[in-house]
């Protein structure tokens, strides 16, 4: 499986703010380079170094847009934004937190460095949050001991979360009390 990174609307916004500067930095540094007209350059070699890093910039923007994305392997789970790749062994997620209000999803997973032998870690799952409920049951699929659990921030910052888990056994023992 495989699902598109979501950024949000306004890191959109703002990625094709940089895609449309960095496009007219081209057009304009070549046309000091050409000479065209009355624009001419004194400097003609920063205008090529502008022009090369203006090409940079556009390359590494547009990659942002069209490569980035999770995909759920056999195994692991890879996100990739641009060139850049990380991978979460399916066997080391503990957890799966989803916040209630935002529907915001998060992966709590094992790591080890030379120092801890398992520290824990996390990561914002950043998918459309229609897409929420297919990344938990696929993961589920892949790790059944994973703990899913739907979570609120208070006031003061905390969060109080609940796992399913934990909502069946209240409703089992309300039912019960009746």
């Amino acid at each position: 499986m495989k699902l598109k990174i979501y950024f949000g609307k306004s890191k959109l916004f703002l990625l094709s703010i940089v895609v449309l500067l960095a496009f007219a930095a081209i057009v304009v540094n070549a046309l000091f380079l050409a000479g065209v007209g009355k624009l001419v350059t004194n400097v003609p070699v920063a205008a090529g170094i502008s022009l090369g890093f203006s090409i940079l910039i556009l390359a590494f923007a547009a990659t942002i847009f069209f490569n980035s994305n999770y995909q759920f392997g056999d195994d692991q789970l890879t996100s990739s934004i641009s060139f850049f790749k990380d991978k979460i062994a399916y066997d080391t997620i503990t957890d799966i937190k989803e916040n209630s209000e935002t529907k915001e999803l998060y992966l709590i997973f094992k790591y080890k460095t030379d120092k801890v032998a398992d520290r824990l870690s996390s990561v914002k799952i950043l998918v459309k949050s229609e897409e929420n409920q297919k990344v938990i049951d696929f993961l589920k699929e892949k790790n059944s001991s994973i703990i899913f659990a739907n979570f609120v921030k208070d006031d003061d910052d905390s969060a109080k979360e609940e796992t399913t888990d934990e909502k069946k056994k209240s409703k089992t023992d309300d039912k019960k009390k009746d």
